[in-house]
């Protein structure tokens, strides 16, 4: 009878990845030490503290004079931010990395010299290393410190990543941390210009605002005009998410920086709705003057909108009707007929504006064409077929009439006040807005005429003969009120669109404009062949610098730099910038 086999090797020892509890050395090497080992290396380096600081200081000045390191100018341009593109060269996976051979037993750690030797990680991912995986595992030091001998070159390796001699910080992170244990170093060797002399120079962490002034004087206007509620929203005239900065009422009397949010005074209070993504940002910012309203939450209002009507008993409520849309102001008026005596008022001039001493002017910068290269379509066609759908509009005609429609009854014409909008019929950009590429106007079309309502001081000479060649009809931006008024267009009436401003459907009256989708979104949205392409290409551009940044930032880690997310943030931008 054969005797029975035998029984199967026992498992390797279980590795769990950054599982270890045990204290990060900052500066140590990343290759696990015995306490002893540590000990002898304390000792080591303290008697040869002199000698290394000397060495160091020597190579630090020769590299210096030799890499010719970039430094960031002191201008803050959004599109030019590097004197030089950095070069910067990476190991693939099939190059060696250069670890330090570890001392045994029967070595001494005096007889390794500290600038000989640099420490630095081997890659978790590396195609060399198949036992240890993503980080470093749980085992004996002894065998794994054996394994990553036999597995690595030596250090004599032609090809080593450059040493960086720069001040350290300390890391933010908790010694018991599961992440590796990386070297702290000072950003000025991760990033182009320094991102740690960048920060200190944008200054330290802004204070909150004072707001209680500001709320006195808006509380007198109030007075005047027997408020017991005034709105102060985000938007400005042409209902944009993002807007100029003489346009940041609602942050200059909260403090509060964030995109969206609702900033409404009271007689004696002062409350800021905004929704889940601000919550912490809000609370930050504000000043004990106001109340956060978080909207969204369980049992909180929808909006500002829904928390001021539950509150609004026989009140007043004011709010500057260019800064509501003609859909949110309609929707709050009929909710307020249903409360007794609360109604919206909409006070003639902005009480913020007339509190605002030190209120930035609004943008001069000249707007410009973009070429058909990049829209794909001429303006002129545009033009053309936004004409063609007001005449596809049927005529306002109440349904109980018989009678043939009045000319009073038809559509002769829109007034377009959205900023995007705008841009895109004209195939015109500018830079009146932060990273947006948008100009304030408005843009009145009819049948027959074209009639633009910009700043004289943006049109260069090109963008007037480009104007004059569409047959567009410039005036002053703050005509369109009298233009209004007077209603020069004749007879009918003009399409607007949901987000068009309150003021000015209270400018016309309800016989003389319909509110109707806009069309001009319908045409953003279907996009051409040139536009296609152009997204693809800035796909493809975008993407090589998103892959050359994560190159950088994986060369970066395995030299042993502890990047930080706001470190790395900007370092990509710095990629994208370089496009």
């Amino acid at each position: 009878m054969a005797p029975p086999p035998p029984p199967p090797p026992p498992p390797p020892p279980m590795c769990f990845p950054f599982s270890s509890n045990k204290s990060r050395h900052r500066e140590a090497s990343p290759l696990i030490r015995t306490d002893s080992e540590k000990s002898e290396i304390a000792s080591h380096n303290s008697d040869n503290r002199s000698h290394r600081s000397h060495r160091s200081d020597g190579r630090s000045s020769n590299r210096s004079h030799q890499s010719g390191r970039l430094v960031r100018s002191g201008s803050y341009s959004t599109t030019r931010t590097l004197s030089d593109p950095e070069k910067l060269e990476f190991d693939s996976d099939s190059e060696a990395y250069d670890v330090p051979p570890l001392p045994n037993n029967n070595s001494k750690l005096s007889q390794v010299s500290p600038i000989d030797t640099k420490p630095s990680l081997v890659r978790a991912d590396s195609k060399k290393s198949t036992k240890w995986g993503y980080g470093w595992g749980v085992g004996k030091v002894r065998d794994r410190e054996r394994d990553l001998l036999e597995r690595s070159p030596s250090v004599s390796s032609q090809r080593s990543p450059p040493q960086y001699n720069s001040p350290t910080r300390t890391s933010s992170r908790s010694s018991g941390s599961k992440r590796p244990a990386f070297f702290s170093n000072d950003s000025s060797s991760t990033l182009v210009g320094s991102a740690l002399e960048r920060k200190l120079e944008m200054g330290s962490i802004k204070e909150r605002v004072d707001t209680s002034d500001r709320l006195d004087q808006i509380r007198k206007l109030m007075m005047k005009d027997g408020l017991d509620y005034y709105v102060i929203p985000t938007e400005d005239p042409h209902q944009s998410e993002y807007v100029a900065i003489s346009d940041k009422r609602r942050e200059w009397i909260s403090g509060f920086t964030g995109s969206a949010g609702q900033a409404i005074v009271s007689k004696t209070a002062a409350y800021l709705v905004t929704d889940s993504r601000y919550w912490l940002q809000a609370r930050e910012e504000l000043d004990p003057n106001w109340y956060l309203i978080p909207a969204g939450a369980v049992d909180a209002p929808k909006d500002w909108a829904d928390w001021i009507v539950d509150r609004a008993r026989d009140a007043k409520i004011g709010i500057d009707a260019r800064m509501i849309s003609h859909e949110k102001a309609t929707q709050m008026i009929s909710k307020l007929n249903t409360i007794k005596g609360s109604k919206l008022v909409f006070p003639p001039q902005n009480f913020v504006d007339l509190c605002w001493k030190e209120k930035p002017l609004r943008s001069k910068d000249p707007i410009f064409v973009q070429p058909s290269d990049f829209t794909g379509r001429e303006a002129s066609s545009k033009l053309a077929e936004v004409r063609q759908w007001i005449r596809a509009q049927p005529p306002a005609v109440p349904t109980y009439s018989k009678s043939p429609p009045t000319a009073s009854q038809m559509h002769v014409g829109t007034l377009i006040t959205s900023l995007s909008n705008i841009a895109y019929l004209l195939n015109l950009r500018g830079s009146d807005i932060p990273f947006n590429p948008l100009f304030y106007a408005y843009l009145f079309i009819s049948l027959d005429k074209v009639v633009l309502f910009i700043d004289a001081a943006k049109l260069t000479d090109d963008t007037e003969d480009y104007l004059r060649s569409l047959r567009v009809e410039r005036r002053e931006y703050n005509d369109v009120w009298p233009f209004l008024r007077r209603r020069e267009w004749g007879e009918g009436k003009l399409l607007l669109s949901p987000e068009t401003s309150y003021a000015i459907s209270l400018m016309l009256t309800h016989f003389r404009y319909t509110i109707v989708p806009s069309h001009v979104d319908d045409m953003k949205a279907v996009k051409n062949e040139v536009e296609l392409d152009g997204l693809r290409r800035a796909y493809l551009r975008d993407g090589a610098a998103y892959v050359k940044w994560l190159a950088w930032l994986e060369h970066k880690i395995c030299q042993g730099y502890d990047i930080s997310e706001w470190e790395a943030a900007w370092r990509l931008t710095e990629f994208r910038r370089q496009n």
